[in-house]
């Protein structure tokens, strides 16, 4: 009903001069909605950017995950780190239990050396008879330095090393 009204009167709409300082409060208007479209752009982009940011941390892998998540071990690989690592894992709890009747400096001291020896870094990416050979190793050498460890706290003068043979 109004637009058929503004429709019909259109020339005498158009023919009205404009009040004073109309001009100066639409571009004003005008540019204030120009900065606020740059403002609420800028918002967003920082927000796109930051959740892709956070996106991309959360793909990162982690220290723990790193051999996991950068190649893919055969069953059989995969299977014998995890031996080794269960192996490896009950050593190190039968040595925190004999750590903890120790005394205080004592234990501080083999708590350092138990995380220093127990940290797996190692990637064993290749599936080839030799890294199996270099991943029983390297796991063989951990345990036996756990082994001398809790025979040195158990009073056991011929320590032993494990020998260990994944077959």
């Amino acid at each position: 009903m109004i637009e058929r009204f503004i429709e019909n009167n259109r020339e005498a709409f158009d023919d009205a001069p404009l009040p004073e300082g109309h001009s100066e409060r639409f571009e004003r208007r005008l540019k204030l909605a120009a900065r606020r479209r740059r403002l609420l752009r800028t918002i967003r982009m920082t927000a796109a950017a930051a959740a892709i940011f956070a996106l991309a941390y959360m793909l990162l892998p982690k220290d723990g995950d790193k051999a996991e998540q950068i190649c893919i071990l055969s069953g059989e690989m995969l299977e014998t780190k995890r031996y080794y690592a269960s192996m490896l894992n009950a050593a190190k709890i039968r040595v925190e239990r004999i750590v903890a009747t120790a005394e205080p400096e004592i234990r501080r001291e083999l708590d350092a050396e138990l995380s220093l020896i127990v940290s797996d870094s190692a990637s064993f990416c290749n599936n080839s008879d030799e890294s199996a050979a270099i991943m029983i190793q390297y796991y063989d050498s951990k345990i036996a330095a756990l082994r001398n460890i809790e025979n040195a706290l158990t009073g056991k003068s011929k320590c032993k090393t494990l020998n260990t043979k994944h077959q």
